[in-house]
């Protein structure tokens, strides 16, 4: 059983769900190995000339996610095909996959305005690790 607190306004309030314990970490992992830092963190300071250059900017990282994301479903496809025929999942296909879903979270700490540091418009290697 988990216990989640959702503090809002003042009032606390506690939702009871019967499921096994579970937290997600959303973290990046540089190219030397250093400890991850986790994307979604609070920033208290936000520049309003970025909040315009973010307008323009998103376009261009929704365009990458449209296309990245038209490749990822018929690669789901194909993957469904591959799971119901031979019984197992192909490796590549399932690495690009998670390589959208995880481009995916990466940018979405800078399109919902968490924070204004620019992620790169094409992907980067990002993962996800779960706490048990």
């Amino acid at each position: 059983m988990i216990r989640c607190t959702l503090e809002t306004g003042g009032i606390l309030e506690k939702i009871y769900l019967r499921t096994p314990p579970i937290s997600v970490r959303v973290s990046v992992i540089d190219e030397n190995g250093k400890m991850p830092k986790q994307l979604f963190v609070f920033e208290r300071e936000a520049s309003r000339l970025e909040l315009f250059i973010r307008i323009i900017y998103s376009i261009a990282i929704a365009i990458v996610i449209w296309l990245y994301s038209i490749f990822a479903a018929i690669c789901l496809i194909i993957q469904w095909f591959i799971i119901l025929i031979l019984g197992h999942r192909n490796e590549d296909l399932s690495n690009f996959i998670k390589g959208y879903l995880e481009y995916y979270v990466h940018v979405q700490s800078y399109v919902s305005l968490m924070t204004d540091k620019r992620p790169g418009i094409m992907p980067k290697s990002v993962k996800i690790f779960e706490e048990e």
